[in-house]
């Protein structure tokens, strides 16, 4: 009975520090977004480094893809 009730119990914390972890990761990305919308890309990787650069491109493209209008963004392949 002792172990079952320790097993359980080490379920629900474990359960709820990846839901705290997983909070901050979220945090963390949306807060690069948001300086990718306003920093030059000089100026985001001189703070977030340039291994992350793809979030930074990511952003600025869904960014654009708002501006028109569009919350998707332009289709796949699409060319102006």
């Amino acid at each position: 009975m002792q172990r079952t009730v320790t097993t359980c119990f080490a379920q629900i914390v474990g359960l709820k520090f990846t839901e705290v972890e997983m909070g901050k990761v979220k945090a963390w990305i949306m807060d690069m977004e948001e300086d990718a919308i306003d920093m030059t890309v000089e100026e985001w990787c001189e703070k977030h480094g340039e291994s992350l650069i793809d979030v930074y491109h990511e952003a600025r493209r869904k960014f654009s893809g708002e501006a028109d209008g569009d919350p998707d963004g332009p289709p796949e392949g699409y060319d102006e």
